[in-house]
């Protein structure tokens, strides 16, 4: 299966997993708030291409909101649902995928228009949950900000490494994975705060773990809530005996409330850790309460995943 499509279906089956999930909190709860629509990527219409689909619970079927002109993949709706950020290429040719953006209180009357070019170079897009705006980790190892109504991209914090950046709920804080020690020893990363602004500065950082030399810890998240932040860690030094290399691996959550009570921040819970067995990509369930993630031997390569 060509990568492209098979790296589509495993973020597809989380979010459906994660989709099962609220639907079985709202039969426990009929108070529950109505599930919001669902965007994927799917077979278009009338071609064998990949066009951007939503799937609302609420609706009559899949409403195709792309045509089949093009293979449109990976969407990503804002808070509101009012506009969907995917990338558009044709799997048959070695160019690049590029981002675009639709506005659905617009369609069809217009069409998706692409995001600045330096927006393609860049990795981890994740909404605002208040506005209409993205961050992301790209040029430079820095995190970017995204505003989709003025179709600008502008630095939020530099300086050294800084990955996997996500929201907290209210919108204030980027957490992010980064570099505790100065920039030409890329030693060990942990994970850190800082205010969701542009034009920061290393001052402005927070850190929220302390992992030392041989661990890696990448991909943060804020719970739904806003209590714990979720995160995966790895060493950096391999054991020889082990035939995955990287091990062990962890997924851990973090009270969020250490960033107001930096003394808490030790506190750390174990999720899950398993040798040779790397959880790939997770996401926290609506309600807080649970989290789904796919797990794999980490090295890379098409051997399958579990969920």
């Amino acid at each position: 299966m060509n990568l492209r499509r098979s790296g589509v279906l495993m973020v597809i089956m989380l979010m459906m997993v994660v989709m099962r999930i609220k639907v079985a909190g709202a039969q426990d709860n009929p108070d529950t708030i109505p599930i919001p629509p669902l965007f994927v990527a799917a077979l278009g219409a009338q071609q064998e291409t990949w066009s951007i689909v939503m799937l609302d619970p609420a609706g009559n079927g899949p409403e195709y909101l792309t045509d089949d002109q093009y293979d449109e993949i990976n969407p990503l709706a804002s808070a509101d649902r009012r506009y969907v950020v995917f990338q558009r290429g044709t799997f048959t040719s070695d160019a690049p995928l590029e981002y675009y953006v639709l506005d659905r209180e617009c369609l069809p009357a217009c069409e998706p228009h692409a995001l600045p070019a330096e927006v393609n170079e860049m990795r981890d897009l994740r909404w605002s949950p208040t506005e209409a705006k993205l961050v992301a980790w790209g040029k430079d190892n820095a995190v970017w900000l995204i505003d989709i109504t003025t179709n600008t991209v502008e630095a939020m914090i530099g300086g050294k490494w800084n990955a996997n950046p996500a929201w907290s709920p209210d919108g204030s804080l980027i957490v992010e994975s980064s570099d505790v020690v100065a920039e030409d020893q890329m030693l060990s990363d942990d994970i850190q705060v800082f205010p969701a602004k542009t034009g920061q500065q290393d001052s402005n950082r927070l850190n929220l773990t302390y992992s030392g030399l041989p661990v890696e810890e990448t991909s943060p998240q804020f719970s739904p809530d806003g209590r714990y932040i979720a995160y995966t860690t790895r060493s950096l030094i391999p054991d020889t005996r082990d035939t995955f290399a990287d091990s062990p691996f962890g997924l851990l959550t973090i009270e969020a409330a250490c960033i107001t009570q930096p003394s808490s921040c030790l506190q750390t819970r174990l999720l899950r850790s398993e040798k040779g067995q790397a959880v790939q990509k997770f996401s926290w369930s609506p309600n807080g309460r649970y989290i789904v993630y796919l797990t794999g031997n980490g090295t890379g390569g098409n051997e399958p995943d579990d969920l």
